[in-house]
């Protein structure tokens, strides 16, 4: 019962909130600022994943640049080159010699491969007594990563935590490849892997020695993988609405601006939104629906078989790929013109191009021999130092290789529209078997160079293949293989290298 005069319980309510709204007698700005919450147990919790596999790939990649002190013969010594350089803002042209503290750090440390560098008591080094008459050939890769590994080896030395500017330089690739599996770990909980399998096999992804010896000598492929997660992460995010079209542009740019190669992951979920974007039955719905006066689309249509419906548009998802695929494109073919105009000496001076030269176009066995037809599926093997290889690294390696393939053809084989898992499993497939044979072909075609297709070329598509295969273990049986499989191959890994 209330009078005339008085207030009722709604009207109390009222009261109370307009009291508490913004600026309703609050005169205080600062009052009325959220407060930032501090991080809780849980939070601490979700974190400890990422940075257990940061330091999962930074002790592989340590442990192998403390064992492994001399220079890698798969071009190490330009790719330092080229980071001494871009650390103080300079870009080497293709042709130019080699400078000389890039000279002094191989003739001391000593390069792996028969071949005699001046000694290191030297004065000074006269560029022709190195590989190659001492050109510099690695201006060909985008300048994003040598700035980088550059002022990383510069600030470590300043500071002086390092005397050299090669360890340093090494060590920011083993960094590289810990924050790759930290992001391709975020990639897999976004599409909804569960976390104990996906942190198994991504434990397994430092043992391959493609990914091992990259991550631990100065080279662009260290960003490999890096490259490739961050391709799933964005990809996956703009899917179901979490960032905007435009960072697809972000993601083709940096993908090629790091190396071109790192184009694989970029192609992969390129294939997968136009499948997913059905463009012969949106053009037939189109068609249908145009005399309607409305446009049919795939978005959130149900599917008979209870798979998930597309979360974008056949529109979106093929305006997703020109954005994403577009600029990645253009950055290589940009990359490409300006280092042939700055380029200061033909190719065929170079001793390396000259004997990888095409003379003619080779049979088709050359292209389609088991090197290049399995280089990429997967991209296990790679260059390792002798010492490194026992017995037991060697079991864990084969038995990782028939994992992730058979992991690939079986995803392969329920290839569907509306399986994201199987188009990602049939893209890496198909680029893996088709892509390297069309590369090496694409090399004697446009360059008339040989090449023996090197595994580490398709380390991008990695993350991909840790999400399928952490997909199929769905049960405690198949997470407890994984780790069984997982542990044991990274131990014997780190193992070898600390005893040889």
């Amino acid at each position: 019962m209330s009078g005339g005069g008085g207030t009722t319980g709604d009207d109390r309510s009222a009261v109370r909130s307009e009291a508490g709204a913004p600026g309703a007698g609050d005169a205080d700005p600062a009052r009325r600022r959220p407060r930032l919450r501090r991080p809780g147990r849980r939070d601490v919790l979700r974190a400890v994943p990422y940075v257990l596999l940061v330091l999962v790939g930074l002790v592989a990649g340590c442990v192998h640049i403390a064992r492994y002190t001399e220079f890698s013969p798969i071009d190490e010594l330009r790719h330092l080159d080229y980071a001494m350089r871009a650390g103080s803002g300079q870009v080497p042209r293709f042709g130019d010699l080699l400078i000389q503290p890039a000279m002094r750090e191989e003739a001391c440390r000593g390069l792996e491969l028969q071949w005699d560098d001046p000694p290191c008591r030297s004065r000074s080094f006269d560029p022709v007594a190195f590989r190659d008459n001492g050109y510099q050939i690695a201006s060909i890769h985008p300048p994003t990563y040598y700035v980088a590994t550059g002022l990383f080896a510069r600030t470590a030395k300043f500071l002086g935590l390092s005397d050299t500017f090669v360890d340093p330089a090494r060590v920011w690739s083993a960094l590289l490849l810990g924050i790759g599996l930290a992001v391709a770990f975020a990639a897999g909980r976004v599409m909804g892997i569960r976390r104990s399998p996906l942190f198994a096999v991504l434990v397994m992804v430092p043992v391959v020695p493609a990914v091992l010896h990259s991550a631990s000598t100065v080279n662009p492929d260290s960003t490999a993988i890096l490259v490739g997660a961050v391709v799933l992460l964005g990809a996956v995010l703009w899917e179901r609405g979490r960032l905007p079209l435009w960072s697809l542009a972000v993601i083709g740019v940096v993908s090629t601006g790091i190396k071109f190669t790192s184009i694989l992951a970029v192609l992969v979920m390129a294939g997968v939104f136009v499948v997913r974007a059905d463009p012969v039955g949106w053009w037939r719905r189109r068609r249908t629906a145009s005399g309607d006066g409305g446009i049919a689309t795939a978005a959130g249509v149900a599917d008979p078989d209870g798979d998930p419906a597309p979360m974008r548009t056949s529109r979106e998802y093929l305006l997703g790929t020109a954005l994403m695929l577009g600029p990645a494109v253009a950055v290589a073919l940009v990359w490409s013109v300006i280092d042939k105009v700055r380029a200061v000496v033909a190719p065929d001076v170079i001793p390396q191009i000259v004997q990888s030269k095409a003379h003619g176009m080779p049979p088709l066995s050359y292209f389609l021999n088991v090197n290049q037809v399995f280089a990429w599926f997967p991209p296990v093997n790679g260059y390792d130092t002798p010492r490194f290889v026992t017995v037991y690294t060697q079991d864990a390696r084969v038995l990782l290789t028939y994992l992730f393939a058979g992991a690939l053809l079986v995803g392969a084989l329920r290839f569907a529209r509306r399986d994201e898992i199987s188009l990602m499993a049939g893209f890496v497939a198909l680029i893996g078997l088709v892509g390297g044979p069309l590369y090496v072909a694409l090399n004697v075609g446009v360059q008339g160079i040989l090449l023996d297709l090197p595994a580490r070329y398709g380390l991008s598509l990695f993350p991909f293949i840790v999400v399928v295969v952490a997909s199929f273990a769905r049960r405690r049986v198949g997470t407890a293989v994984l780790w069984v499989i997982a542990v044991p191959a990274y131990v014997v890994t780190i193992l070898a290298m600390l005893q040889h």
